[in-house]
């Protein structure tokens, strides 16, 4: 909307009813500037959702009671630091945090942000940035993330390891939407083998396009919806199991 009011056509009431259909890339292109604290949150949430990043030793063996796989805080004698790179309009930020108990300082050149009061929710974050209350709503794909903020939204690609830190984290079973919203697609049938990184749906949310896709390689065991019909956030659109073959894949290794 926001894209919309500024321009020349709608200032003048040139533009006619087929106007947002004509311009559609134009009025839903994300913002040239991104503010830093997008980056912060976006690193803040990414953080939370992976506990398999190995960046900066984060997690320094394959122990799974390791104190280093939690990103609550706790850490021994000092604060562990994290670093990422996000990729936006062609463009490469990076991004570091020192993660704290109380507080996580992430730091972009040369500024630094103090963060407080953490919350990450399934689909949207919360913090206090300098004193700054944040709330803002997050869809997070296989290897993107998107942010909304006062109408714009911003496409981030973070940095290879930690994309596969992310897509390792994704289990098998339940696939579910990011937001509420309308079945566009359905390109699956129960009974169907899928392979890693396949999509098996695309759902259609705040005038995006989702598309879900298998994390593993596996068979579609349930599609509850069909097309056209409306989900709700977190609704689950699609069960995915393990193939037999990977499971004997995985006995061998």
């Amino acid at each position: 909307m926001s894209n919309l009011i500024t321009t020349h056509d709608f200032a003048t009431c040139t533009h006619d009813i087929k106007y947002v259909e004509n311009n559609l890339p134009e009025l839903t292109a994300q913002n040239r500037e991104i503010p830093s604290e997008i980056l912060v949150l976006a690193l803040l949430y990414l953080t939370s959702k992976s506990t398999e990043i190995r960046a900066e030793g984060l997690i320094e063996n394959d122990d799974k009671y390791s104190p280093w796989r939690t990103n609550s805080g706790w850490r021994h004698n000092s604060r562990k630091e994290i670093a990422c790179s996000f990729e936006c309009n062609d463009q490469i930020f990076n991004v570091s945090a020192l993660l704290g108990e109380q507080q996580t300082v992430v730091k972009i050149k040369e500024r630094e942000f103090n963060c407080f009061n953490i919350q990450i929710f399934d689909h949207a974050i919360e913090a206090m940035i300098d004193e700054v209350e944040w709330s803002l709503p997050v869809i997070l794909l296989e290897d993107e993330i998107y942010l909304f903020h006062q109408s714009s939204r911003y496409g981030l690609r973070p940095s290879d390891r930690l994309s596969a830190a992310l897509s390792a984290n994704v289990d098998a079973g339940s696939l579910t939407a990011p937001l509420p919203g309308r079945i566009a697609r359905v390109l699956v049938e129960e009974g169907e083998s899928v392979s890693t990184g396949q999509v098996l749906i695309v759902v259609e949310a705040m005038k995006m396009e989702h598309p879900i896709a298998s994390p593993i390689d596996g068979v579609v065991t349930s599609v509850p919806f069909s097309e056209n019909e409306l989900v709700d956030e977190g609704a689950s659109c699609v069960f995915v199991e393990p193939s037999k073959q990977s499971d004997r894949s995985s006995n061998n290794e």
